[in-house]
């Protein structure tokens, strides 16, 4: 669950961007392409991807941020392991200076 989780957040700033970077492409390139009767394989080889890839990374350096979040928020609402369990144990247990700890480790 924590898992499906994480992909169904972090997976629509890429396709955002993807889809951003895909109708940025100039339009005359496209065009002159189709003019050389270019197959559509080596047009978004070629053509397409280089163009969308820097939108592409944006989207993947968004959706680890927002993946890496969703991550420690699983695990504080519903996991028995890892950083978000253990500094909302450390709360409960007001152990102050463990719960800053995994607060700093966090960040």
């Amino acid at each position: 669950m924590k898992v499906s989780l994480i992909a169904y957040g972090s997976v629509w700033p890429i396709l955002l961007n993807t889809v951003d970077g895909v109708r940025s492409v100039d339009t005359t390139k496209l065009e002159v392409l189709r003019s050389y009767r270019i197959p559509a394989h080596l047009r978004l080889l070629g053509v397409v991807l280089p163009s969308a890839a820097p939108r592409i990374m944006v989207g993947l350096r968004t959706s680890l941020s927002i993946a890496i979040t969703v991550i420690v928020f699983s695990e504080m609402i519903g996991s028995t392991d890892g950083i978000g369990y253990a500094i909302l144990q450390a709360q409960r247990d007001f152990e102050i200076p463990q719960m800053w700890a995994g607060m700093l480790a966090l960040g």
